[in-house]
């Protein structure tokens, strides 16, 4: 009794280490392409690659959950929609949403020949703790790496406070790097 007790008592600490590593691959359950992808989480950013013909077009999509530094368990849903002739040549696209505070990267830097579309989605993100309370005042947002903004067009966005929830829906970018929810300025 006591051997088969020592026996799945390290398999479950070999699980709890393996589940818990700041350095972990999550693989989700569902594709549509019938193709696996693998994310990689350090700290609190998902970083997912795919390789894209900008001539076919193709999407990426991220459906996560991942705990962040606080130990909250955070849902992140991202899908970046490329269409045919958007850019020439075939590139490895990297999608890296940071659960810790609502931002989406993507590398490598690039214009398109036509906009790309963004669906992007945080939930159980402590939102008040970024200063997004109210769904009027958000907006989605280009932040260049000097801290310049320049306003996104996109469907709408949408906060939920009380359920810690964030969204941008059919998000129109013309080129890759740093995007954000932020706080409408009065």
């Amino acid at each position: 009794l006591m051997k088969y007790f020592l026996f799945f008592f390290s398999i479950t600490l070999t699980l709890i280490s393996i589940s818990c590593s700041d350095d972990s691959t999550i693989t989700p359950p569902l594709q549509s392409d019938n193709s696996e992808q693998v994310y990689r989480v350090i700290g609190n950013e998902i970083f997912i690659s795919k390789e894209i013909d900008g001539v076919i077009g193709g999407e990426i999509t991220i459906d996560a959950k991942c705990v962040n530094s606080l130990g909250d368990t955070i849902t992140t849903f991202a899908s970046l929609k490329i269409d045919p002739l958007s850019f020439e040549g075939v590139r490895e696209i990297q999608m890296i949403p940071n659960f810790s505070n609502a931002t989406i990267q993507f590398l490598p830097k690039m214009n398109f020949n036509k906009k790309i579309q963004l669906n992007l989605l945080f939930k159980d993100l402590d939102l008040q703790n970024l200063g997004l309370t109210d769904s009027a005042n958000v907006r989605f947002v280009y932040i260049s790496d000097n801290g310049d903004i320049e306003p996104v067009e996109y469907k709408f966005c949408k906060l939920i406070g009380n359920e810690k929830y964030i969204k941008v829906t059919e998000a129109k970018l013309s080129h890759f790097s740093r995007y954000s929810f932020i706080k409408k300025s009065l």
